[in-house]
């Protein structure tokens, strides 16, 4: 089984609190949580069901993050590995 290799960006939700993870891959595709490693966790979540739909759909799936820019040095970068 392959897998995609997903950057998750982490910053501060500086209006509701807690942490916004992202990924540059797929737009839209968004993970909240009280601490980063919940936020990372729920965009996982949100990033699997999302390549499952484009799956089933016959999307073409993203290449993942392997050649994405980097994070700006105030953001934390977790790298997620959805199996496909």
């Amino acid at each position: 089984m392959a897998e995609i290799p997903f950057w998750a960006i982490v910053v501060v939700d500086t209006e509701d609190g807690g942490y916004v993870a992202t990924t540059p891959s797929i737009a839209g595709v968004v993970g909240q949580g009280a601490t980063e490693q919940e936020a990372v966790r729920d965009l996982e979540e949100a990033l699997e069901f999302t390549v499952e739909d484009m799956l089933r759909s016959g999307e073409p799936l993203p290449e993942g993050d392997r050649f994405a820019e980097p994070p700006a040095e105030d953001e934390d970068e977790w790298t997620i590995r959805v199996a496909v």
